[in-house]
């Protein structure tokens, strides 16, 4: 089905043509084949949904949504977008009833503005003015939907026209957009300012997504026309400014990546992923401690996220500075208990504390194989060996050997040498670890011989 334009980018409409003709089928294939390999994924189907709704296609929209919802039935953006999928195909009054039903069952900011948006597209303009002026979100397209409802409401309400009177000075991006609407000033016309509110606003994600797959080809001037019809449809977007940073994070071009994850961060302070990654860049600069100042923002905009707290922390220990990592460690396992690159990270800081006995107890909670564990056996060694354990500390050392072959070989006789002396206890231990752990091994069948023989 062909796609209609946008309404904010008619007078760039060829070039934009141009470039979704290109990558908007690969943009579907991409996201189909992600599908086959992640059928559970709930934003492959979300984003599908977009895309299907970007080229009016709204029966299989709405039916991408609803995977999605099934797989996550508060996921709000979903949420939000069925809501315009719905108002195409069915119309305001089915739109405004599904909008309703999840907003008295969820707290969000853009599910409150999409149900706002629903009444005035109602003709509630008033309702809908009321409902947008209860969001706290600082973001400025919420200030905008609610003077313009405000203002369709009460043509002569002094305090809107203050407001948009402010708008208008404060952002050529908004005045541009509201100009190209003939919506700057009073009386507006319901239909006009019904029209920009009737078009979901993270429909730019479609042409973000385009814009990455042509940056992935090499095609910079077709992610440049894309990336820029995306933020003229959201001139505030965080999530386009964060992926034109990734691209040219990508390249190599840092000075330029910061710029774009700051502005990602001007329009929402809590993105998280710009922090981290302003982190990263001053990582690689060397710069230590502004990296870690961007990671503890990182933190307070996401405390609940145990990642998050594991790359505060792992800096943290970059640092030197082991004891202020702990109670993050502590934290992101608390969050994620099954989180072993967080349990070997609390292992290394215990390490370089002198808190060798506390560091192995972590260690028998990893389980193998959920970590390279070359470093592990390394670190359990030298515990062992700082303990005053040098058998145990060798036997560490065995799993360090190439392969099962020479491991099995050195535990074995390992188990050899504490026999004679006199260790029986422990080396029967080792020779039953020896046929339970390689029992390929040549190792293997002369443990399994003398324990025999043992018993």
């Amino acid at each position: 089905m062909e796609q209609r334009l946008h309404p904010h980018l008619t007078n760039r409409k060829d070039e934009v043509k141009r470039a979704e003709r290109e990558y908007l089928p690969v943009l579907v294939e991409e996201l189909e084949r992600d599908l086959q390999e992640h059928p559970n994924y709930a934003d492959i189907h979300n984003r599908l949904g977009l895309v299907r709704h970007f080229v009016g296609d709204f029966g299989a929209a709405r039916a991408a949504f609803l995977r999605a919802l099934t797989i996550n039935k508060n996921y709000v953006d979903c949420i939000c977008n069925m809501a315009y999928t719905i108002l195409e195909a069915e119309g305001p009054a089915s739109a405004l009833s599904w909008s309703g039903t999840h907003t008295s069952r969820l707290s969000n900011w853009r599910l409150t503005r999409t149900h706002a948006r629903m009444l005035a597209q109602a003709g509630l303009w008033r309702n809908a003015a009321d409902v947008l002026d209860s969001i706290s979100s600082p973001r400025l397209a919420v200030r905008i939907d609610a003077v313009l409802c405000r203002l369709v409401a009460d043509p002569a309400d002094t305090r809107a026209l203050t407001i948009l009177e402010k708008i208008l000075g404060e952002s050529k991006a908004y005045r541009q957009l509201l100009k190209r609407y003939r919506l700057t000033s009073p009386p507006l016309d319901s239909k006009r300012v019904a029209n920009i509110l009737r078009h979901n606003p993270n429909i730019h994600l479609v042409y973000v997504d385009m814009a990455k797959v042509a940056a992935n080809r090499d095609d910079m001037n077709a992610a440049r026309v894309l990336f820029s019809a995306a933020t003229r449809i959201s001139p505030d977007s965080p999530f386009a400014e964060h992926a034109l940073g990734n691209i040219f994070m990508s390249r190599g071009q840092r000075s330029r990546a910061k710029k774009h994850f700051l502005r990602a961060i001007q329009f929402d302070p809590l993105f998280v992923n710009a922090h981290l990654n302003l982190a990263y860049i001053c990582v690689s600069q060397g710069k230590d401690d502004e990296a870690l100042k961007w990671f503890q923002e990182a933190v307070k905009a996401a405390p609940s996220f145990p990642d998050v707290r594991y790359q505060l922390a792992n800096h943290l220990i970059q640092m030197g500075r082991y004891d202020e990592a702990i109670p993050h460690l502590k934290k992101a396992l608390s969050l994620n208990p099954n989180y072993s690159f967080a349990r070997f990270a609390l292992a290394t800081a215990l390490f370089h504390l002198g808190r060798y006995a506390e560091c192995l107890r972590i260690y028998k909670e990893i389980k193998p194989g959920s970590l390279d564990m070359v470093e592990i056996h390394a670190q359990k060694a030298a515990c062992l060996l700082l303990l005053g354990d040098a058998i145990s500390a060798m036997a560490e050392c065995a799993y360090l050997l190439p392969g099962e072959d020479e491991r099995a070989t050195m535990l074995f006789y390992l188990a050899q040498a504490l026999k004679k002396m006199g260790d029986k206890r422990r080396a029967t231990k080792l020779l039953r670890l020896v046929s339970r752990r390689f029992p390929q091994t040549r190792a293997a069948l002369k443990s399994k011989r003398i324990l025999r023989k043992k018993d």
